[in-house]
Order: C-alpha cells, then structure tokens, then sequence
C-alpha cells in the first residue's frame, strides 16, 4: 500500500483519470440561463385536482394573476389552489362553450377566447361578451398595441376588429385562397404576422396581407406558432422544426425537434418552445435544455407553453393536465445532472470554489461551476462507498470510505490508507485535518494520523460504543468526538474522557457540532439541540418548535441564522430567537422549513458522516439527500420579497350569491350567514400561503387562516365592512382587499317600528300589568307545588319506613304459617294470596323509598350495553302478543356510575309505560349509544303520543292517566328520581299519533379501567 503524503508531494500531482462526461451548459448558457431545465421544480395539476380536461388546448394569465386554462370542456380559472368554473359576476362564462382553440390577454388585461363554436368572445370584469359570432372554429386570436383584434377563422381566413363595437371584416391581399389561419403574433413595424399550415408566414396590416418577400424557404411549411422577439429575429414553429428569419435570411435551427407547435421569450430574451412530441425546451446560447417525460414532465405532448413573469413557465399539455416549472428556492443536483444514483453522504466545499460530495455506491463526486464528474475505484479510490471528506490546509483531499482512506491532490488519488497500514477498521465515518494530523473516526476507535505514523487513541474509562461520525476541533484546542448512540467524547491533553455534560444530554445519538462565535458549542443530538457553554447546558427541541428532533448538522449562514438538517427536511432559524430561547425570554421558535416542495431533490436528508453539510466560497450551503444534493442561496431567499395580490371572489348572504367587484347596495334583511371566499393567486408557494382578514371597526385584531373562507353568523344591520390581507410565510403583508354592504334591518329594528310598538304599549298597559300578575302568580303556584312535592316525600319517606316494617312483619309470619300447611290446603292458598299482596305493597314501599331519595342504592359501575342486554328476556315475557321488543345497543357506550336494581327498574317502568300505550300492539324500540361525555338510552313506542298537557306532568308523583288499579303514577316520579340521582337527566319527545319516546342521558367512562364500586 502506498504511505499516505501527508504534505503535498513536491512532484507534480498526478494527472486527473477520466472522468464521466460533464452535463453543465457552456459558459455563454450559463449567463443566459441560471440553472438548468431540469434543476426546475414541477408541479402539475390534472382532472383529480379540478382542471376540466386532462387535454388543455390553451392557456392564458390575466395581470391579476389568474390562470386560465381552456379545453374541451370550457374555461376555468386557477389561483394555485383551486379551479373555479363558476364565478360570481361571470356566471355567463358558460357561455363560453365547451371548445376553447385559442386565448390571449389584450392591452387593457381582458381575455380573449377564440371557440370552436361560439365566435371569439371576451371575458372582462363585467361578465362574456361576443366580439364575432361564428359557428366555425377560432383557431388564432392576439391583440395589438393600437387597440386591433386580430383572429383566424377556419374556412374564413384572417379578420380584425378595428376598434371596440365596430364589426368584423376580413383582411384580403396576397393571401386571399388561405382560409385556415394557424399562427398570429404582434409584429414590431405594425400588424401582425400570421402563419398558415403548408403555406408559410405572412404579415398583415391595416392595408391588407402581404407575403413575405425573398423567403422562399418558408413558404411549404405547416406553421404552427410565430414569434417575433426584441432583436428582430421571426421565429417559426412548425412542424417541420423551428426556423429563424433575421435580415431577410433564414436558418433552420437544428438541435430542436420537429413539429413545434407553441414559442414564448422570457424577459431576458431567452427563446422557449413547445413540441408535440418532445416536450418543452429551452435555448440558451449555443445549448438546448429540454424538459420531458423523462424527467418528470407529465406528458411529452405539449400545446402551449407560457411564461408567468416571475421566472416560472407553464405547458398545457395534451392529455396530462397542467405543468409550472420555475426555479425553485434548492437547487437539485441529480441523476440528470450527472450525480450517482445512488443517495448522496458527505459534503464539503473546499476553498477552490470546488464542491465534493460522497455516495452510497456511487463513487466521489465534484461539481465545478456546476458541471459534474464522477471518480470512482477505477480512477483509484478504495471503495465506491464515500463515508467522509477533509481538507488540509495545503489543498489536499481526504476521502474517507468503506475500504480506507484517499489522498486526492490536483483532483486525482495520490495516496491511500487501509489496515495494512496501521488503521484499525476501514469504514471511515469520519475525518478532520486540524493542520498538524489527520483524525479519522471509526466504528471502534478515534485514529490519529501524522508523520509520526498511526496512532489510536481509546478512552480512558470504557468504550466508545459506536461510529464515530462527526470531530470538532474548538478554538481552544479540544477535540470533540461525536459517538452515533455512544455520547460524546473529548481528546485533552492526549487523553480521551466523556464530555462533562454527557449525562445533561437527552440522548446519546450525537450527529454534529458547531462552535458559536462566542465560544459555546452547539450539539446536535436525536432530541434536538443542545448548547453547552462552559457551564450549563441549554435545550431546544420540538416543544420549542423545531421541526424534526432527529438532527444531523448545524451551520452560521453568516446572515443572522442557523440551519440545521434532519429526516424532515433544512429548516432556517433565526440566531436572536436561539439566543431568546437560550435565555428564557421566549418559548418557541418560528422555524422556515425547506422540503421537496421548494426544490430539495429528496425532503430526507441523510446523516452519520461528515461532513453533513457545508456552506462554499459563495455563501450557499449544500445538503445530502436521499435522491442527491440540494443547494441554498441564503441571499437570494433574503431577496425574495414577494407580495401576493388578494381578492375577495365569492360572497354569499345565505341564499344569496354577491359579486364582490360590484357589490350591491343592501342585502337583507337580517341574513342567517354571509361568507366571504378570497384568494390570491399563488403558484409557487402556494403551501406557505397565509391570510388574515378583520371587520374594521369590530374587530380589535386580525384572524389569522391558512383557509380561504371566513363565515360570519346573524351579522347585525348596518355597514359589514371585511378587509383581508395575504402573505408568503413570514414576508410582508399585501395591501388589503375590501368589500362593504349595507344589511338591512329586520322590521322589529326599524326605528318607526319601535315607534308604533310604544304607541301600542300605551294602550295596552293594563293587559302587560295582568300578564305579570299571571306570571307571578303562577311561579307561586310552582314554589308551593314544589314545597307539596317536598312535604310528600318526607311523608312517604316516613309512612313508606313504618308500613315497611308492617309489611315484613306480615310476610315473615304468612311464609311461616305457610310452612306449616300442606300445599294442597285451601288455608295455603289463602297465605299464599296475603304473600302476594304483601309483596306489592313492599314493592310499593320501594318506590316510595326511591321517590323520597330516602334509598339511594348501593351504585358501581355497570356496562349498561351488557346490564340492558341481560334484561331482554326477562322485559320480554312482560309483553303481551302483538308488542315486540327490538334493543339496538352499542357496546362502547362505556359504563355508568348507578345501582342494578334502580337501572333495572328505569328499563322496567320505561318498557312497561311503552307497553300501556300500545294496547292494539306494536314495537318497542330500545337504543343505546356513545354522546359526548356520557351515553343516551332510549326507549320509544308507536302507540297515539301524549298529549301536552299530560306530558307537563308526566314525573309528578301520584299522577297518572291509568285506570284506577292499573298505576300508582309513581313509576315516572321513580325513574326521574333514579337518574337525576345518577348524575343524569331525562327527556321525552312525543307527537300526536306519532308515539313517544323517553331519552335517558347518563354520564359514563369509556376506554378505561375504573374500580367496580363507587367511592
């Protein structure tokens, strides 16, 4: 094996080996285009998300932001949200039709639509207006900066709308045999150019079409799109390829695939095309991006495609929905860029402006200015699998892998390490060159590696117990060794002990550090952070609001934040809240997460190596991930200070449906409910979206919502005011939107109203006094009601005790007489009579203990699904033929606090008083089930209901509707007393010929375990 150079070899470096080929775009591209197509994000909508058709003929976006896209089946609007095809105020965009061939946004932002059978209309803020009625297709449509509109009709040719309600005419000259218009397009000297299918371009102006002189080449092509851009040049989409016509020449652009069918320029002048067969694509300078299905696109077929203004482009494809592609706030360096398949491990930018990067499998990788090369075992590396990365301060490399170590100068291996040269374990998790030796980190040891050889340095006290992913040398000169589920460690003085704060640390899974400027070193641990500063130890985990409690890095962007990474993604705090935080002075943080959603290319990032993150010689910080690297510009997301627009689209005063731009005067009187929808069209962060709304004037502050709806109930009359504001994450608030109405008051607020109320007052005053005395006298009458229902409880409570005893005496005596008697005896039959009675009248005293709550039972926990069930047969021989019992019972309505006895003589009296009201038969239905917080037991008859007056009375004690020896009118009194004396409450609901039902509400347990008795 080959001693490794420990200080660069004065010879010349090796040379580089061959590397994969490089993916990045020449210089001049790179000027031109910051990042290629497929660094994009790509998000896509389809007919799952609400967009009318998969196959999208055109698309169009008005300056208030809005996308719209049109299809076989009509129009609809997007805000990034939601796809809207009936909107208040344009309820005519039916009108619309179900074929939509062409759309573009004229001078003053309307929409015009070209349709497959409705003419060309235009749809502004005050509905869908035909501009030219035909039944024959549009197939082209734009606008001119002098106010003409310019379409194409099959079987027509070109026509113009000179000025708004004047008619259409048809534009005549060279072309007049062409009738079917393909392509038409602002030309710069005036007019247009038009493009025909197997006929080349034309121009037209004011005095008619003419043919493009000396452009013969043009003439036979099937042209599809025409786009004339700030230079000069015509470009050509058809499909035969893409042409250029500059200075009266015209050149074919080769690495573009045919049939292009759709062009756009962005506002650096950049050229973007659409095939129908290959995607999209862009030139930037001498190189061609293309963006397919390959890559994400959802269909390779694509109709149009279009910028948004901000960076983004959309493609209507045809038949896989819609596509937005924009640069996102992560760069992603992929398989497409050229990175290893394989997920990507450390990472580290070297002070050449290189980055490095590590694979599972995959070899070692360096971007240079964004061109990727891949080195791998066959350039001279131990092992494809990359564990860790160093750099001395000479400019070497070191590599750490799964089979030692690489010395890389200059690019190329000059040097390796294994365990024939001393090290103890191969796999090299982690490295660090301090400037005097190399420390490589193993699953077993901590190796130090300088001229004087190999050295492994063991704790002093036990093992490490664990990979050793991540070294810090401090300002102090201590070595801190983070021990994935071992703690941490520290090398003094030559000797290795734990860290004095190891048994202050939640967890012993230690991923990174990080020194702060002041000294104090932050740890990142599997809770969270932590931060030791000499003395104490601080914590800031999920409960603080960090977005993942598993950490793998932490790093200063330099500008007033700290990112960390783990499973859930790169989140960004801010250092004034850590600081607060640390001191006290706040309890939670407000993060910014990062994820796939904003370009990562996997959200998972990867850690247990080192380095797990880096920040380059431009400040950017770069991340491993699952599916390759993702690279931040914290300035750039700095400089990201976009204000979203927002409008209120939607009103409804309960039945009612408002237009919000012309908002009537008065609505009313006194609506159940107005809601309000609002919007603001926002495509790439649409998930980080945030409104608040208010009533000013009534409301102190602002609602906060990441919905887009606020209801308002019985609003009262008078002005209703809304304002309502939108923001992306934590930036700057958009200007209000605001919408007023008058709700008209009811006709018992109107102040004339009231007026002819006291007039009317006046003469009915003696009525109103009488009224009172009524009143008064009948809550009299309910005070001394209720002294009689006291004064009869004590009553019964005491007759029932004495006659209690009576009763006993009597029983106890009759069964002894009966013993004595045989059975056959007339006297025996006579004993067994008096038995009887004496029963009733001691379940009668029963009842009267129960009425008079002089009895309360002895009351445990009883599973009433089960309890209910075991009383089913003995309920049913209670009935007479032709009354049937159905129970439909929940086993989880949980269990209630109650004596056995009292709950089976609530289902007794219930059941029973069911029966009496049914005397020609019926059914009986008995139901249980889980409420909030308790459980409902109902029995209901279908027997004539109760009338009532009758059901005012139904728990007085000693009323009753029975006949005279059929009822005490102590049963209801009975079940009253037994649930209100549970905890509970009792309600009946009955209609005239409907039947009647009896609700009882008990509180329960549900879920656990609860001792059987009651305490």
């Amino acid at each position: 094996m080959t001693v490794l150079a420990l200080e660069r070899p004065l010879l010349a470096a090796v040379a580089v080996a061959a590397m994969a080929p490089s993916v990045a775009m020449g210089a001049e591209a790179a000027g031109a285009c910051a990042r290629d197509l497929t660094q994009y994000r790509l998000q896509t909508w389809s007919v799952d998300d609400g967009l009318p058709l998969d196959t999208v003929n055109a698309i169009a976006q008005t300056p208030d932001g809005f996308l719209w896209a049109g299809t076989e089946s009509g129009l609809a609007r997007f805000d990034g949200h939601t796809f809207e095809r009936d909107l208040p105020g344009l309820e005519s965009i039916a009108e619309v039709g179900p074929f939509v061939e062409a759309m573009v946004v004229d001078a003053d932002g309307n929409l015009l639509v070209g349709t497959g059978a409705n003419g060309l209309l235009v749809v502004d803020a005050s509905g869908v207006q035909v501009l030219h009625s035909v039944q024959r297709p549009v197939d082209a449509v734009t606008a001119t900066s002098d106010g003409r509109v310019w379409f194409g009709v099959r079987g027509e040719g070109l026509l113009v709308i000179d000025a708004p309600g004047a008619p259409a005419r048809r534009v005549t000259g060279d072309g007049d045999g062409l009738t079917t218009v393909t392509a038409l397009a602002p030309r710069s000297r005036g007019g247009v150019w038009v493009g025909y299918p197997g006929a080349g371009v034309y121009h037209a102006d004011v005095s008619g079409l003419h043919r493009v002189a000396d452009v013969d080449t043009l003439d036979a092509l099937q042209v599809e799109a025409v786009l004339e851009t700030d230079d000069g040049a015509l470009h050509v989409a058809a499909r035969e390829g893409l042409y250029q016509l500059l200075d009266g020449t015209v050149t074919r652009d080769e690495p573009v695939q045919s049939y292009v069918v759709s062009l756009w320029a962005d506002a650096a002048g950049t050229l973007w095309g659409a095939s129908a067969g290959h995607g999209i694509f862009r030139r930037c300078g001498d190189v061609v991006q293309r963006l397919d299905q390959r890559v994400g696109l959802p269909l390779d077929s694509v109709m149009q495609v279009l910028g948004d203004g901000a960076g983004g482009a959309w493609a209507a494809t045809g038949g896989g929905g819609l596509a937005y592609l924009h640069p996102a706030v992560a760069t992603p360096f992929t398989p497409h860029q050229g990175l290893p398949t394989q997920p990507m491990l450390p990472v580290l930018a070297t002070r050449d402006g290189a980055l490095w990067a590590g694979s599972f499998g995959g070899g070692l990788v360096r971007i240079v200015d964004d061109s990727v090369e891949v080195l791998t075992v066959e350039d001279g590396l131990p092992s494809d699998f990359v564990f860790s990365l160093a750099e001395d301060a000479d400019g070497s490399l070191w590599v750490g892998t799964r089979a030692g170590i690489a010395q890389l100068v200059d690019g190329g291996v000059v040097a390796t390490l294994d365990a024939d040269d001393g090290l103890p374990a191969e796999s090299i998790a982690s490295l660090l060159h301090d400037g005097k030796r190399l420390w490589a980190g193993t699953i077993s040891a901590l190796v130090g590696i300088g001229a004087d050889g190999v050295h492994v340095h063991a704790p002093e006290v036990g093992d490490y117990d664990g990979y050793i992913v991540n070294l810090h040398r401090d300002s102090r000169g201590v070595l801190w060794i983070a021990v994935d589920g071992g703690g941490v460690f520290m090398l003094r003085d030559g000797r290795v002990n734990r860290a004095p704060f190891q048994d202050r640390l939640e967890s012993t899974l230690i991923m990174g550090f990080h020194e702060a400027p002041d000294g104090a070193l932050w740890i990142a641990t599997g809770r969270g952070l932590a931060r030791w500063d000499g003395e104490s130890v601080s914590r800031v985990s999920v409960q603080h609001g960090l977005v993942d409690p598993m950490l793998f890095s932490i790093i200063d962007d330099g500008a007033g934040a700290m990112w960390v990474s783990g499973n859930s993604g790169v989140s960004r705090i801010a250092l004034d809240a850590l600081d607060a935080i640390v001191r006290g002075e706040r309890d939670t943080l407000s993060p910014r997460r990062f994820t796939r959603a904003d370009g990562m290319p996997s959200t998972e990032t990867n850690g247990g190596f080192q380095p797990t993150a880096t920040r380059d010689t431009r400040g950017r910080l770069w991340y491993p991930t699952m599916a390759g690297l993702a690279r931040f510009d914290p300035a750039a997301i700095d400089a990201d200070h976009r204000v979203p627009e927002v409008y209120v689209v939607r009103m409804q005063a309960e039945t009612v449906s408002l237009n919000p731009a012309t908002p009537p005067g008065a609505i009313g009187p006194r609506p159940a409910f107005i809601d309000v929808r609002f919007s603001a069209p926002e495509y790439r962060d649409t998930h980080r979206l945030e409104f608040r709304y208010r009533r000013p004037r009534i409301d102190t502050d602002w609602y906060r919502t990441a919905d887009r709806q606020a209801l308002y109930h019985q609003p009262g009359p008078g002005r209703f005011e809304f304002e309502v504001q939108a923001r992306i994450g934590d930036g700057a608030w958009s200007e209000s939107a605001t919408v007023t109405l008058n709700v008209q008051p009811h006709l018992l607020e109107s102040p004339w109203f009231w007026l002819l109320v006291i007039l009317v007052v006046a003469g009915v005053g003696v009525v109103l006094v009488t009224w009172r005395y009524r009143v008064y006298a009948r809550r009299r009458e309910a005070r001394q009601q209720a002294q009689k229902l006291e004064a009869v409880g004590l009553l019964a409570g005491g007759i029932a005790h004495d006659f209690n005893n009576v009763l006993a005496v009597v029983m106890s005596g009759t069964e002894s007489i009966m013993d004595r008697l045989p059975h056959d005896s007339t006297a025996r039959r006579d004993a067994e009579a008096v038995l009887s009675v004496a029963e009733r009248g001691a379940a009668l005293t029963r009842q009267l203990l129960t009425f008079s709550r002089q009895r309360p039972g002895d009351r445990e926990w009883l599973d009433l699904a089960s309890e209910i069930r075991g009383l089913e047969e003995f309920l049913s021989r209670l009935l007479p033929r032709g009354v049937e019992l159905h129970m439909g019972l929940d086993p989880a309505a949980g269990r209630a606090l109650i004596d056995r006895v009292h709950l089976q003589q609530v289902m007794l009296n219930l059941v029973t008083n069911a029966r009496d009201a049914m005397p020609e038969g019926g059914r009986i239905e008995v139901a249980l089930w889980a409420t909030d917080g308790g459980a409902c037991l109902s029995v209901g008859d279908q027997g004539s209901g109760i009338d009532p007056d009758v059901a005012r009375r139904l728990f007085e004690p000693f009323f009753t509707t029975k006949s005279e020896g059929r009822g005490t009118g102590l049963g209801l009194a009975v079940t009253y007393g037994i649930v209100q004396g549970a905890g509970g409450r009792i309600d009946v609901r009955s209609r005239q010929g409907g039947g009647t039902v009896f609700e009882v509400f008990l509180p329960t347990q549900r879920g656990e375990t609860v001792s059987n008795t009651a305490g």
